[in-house]
């Protein structure tokens, strides 16, 4: 199928430096977004709580909009993750002294391309298993 290679050096390296970018925006515009969708049901809350009810049912369906944030946010984390890191690495002049020493410009793209292909998995699982028919 694909040509299987272990993982390099260079690899672990720009996968240790795109990560926590990645992370940190992930997070925070999730946690934004949530905060903004969950508002709307904070009325809901002060009805459950004057009537004694429990809030269990409430919490779930508050937590059933993570799916459908994390299907924006998550890109939108990839890219500026990937684009700052790549911008930290080209400010350090880091990316120059990898060329000078032989890597080429393709080996940049394997992170990446991994990034972009567990996104494309979620994003196919999200789609079927909360797809509807329209209706």
């Amino acid at each position: 199928m694909f040509p299987t290679r272990p993982m390099r050096l260079l690899d672990r390296y720009l996968i240790r430096e795109i990560l926590p970018y990645v992370a940190t925006v992930f997070f925070l515009l999730t946690a934004v977004i949530f905060i903004h969708e969950a508002g709307r049901f904070s009325e809901l809350f002060v009805v459950f709580a004057r009537r004694g009810l429990s809030s269990t049912p409430l919490i779930k369906l508050v937590l059933s909009l993570l799916p459908g944030i994390v299907i924006f946010t998550l890109p939108i984390a990839f890219l500026v993750g990937v684009t700052m890191a790549m911008g930290r690495l080209s400010g350090d002049c880091e990316i120059v002294a990898m060329q000078a020493v032989g890597v080429g410009r393709w080996a940049f793209f394997a992170p990446d391309a991994f990034g972009r292909l567990c996104y494309d998995a979620y994003y196919q699982l999200q789609h079927l298993l909360f797809a509807t028919d329209g209706g």
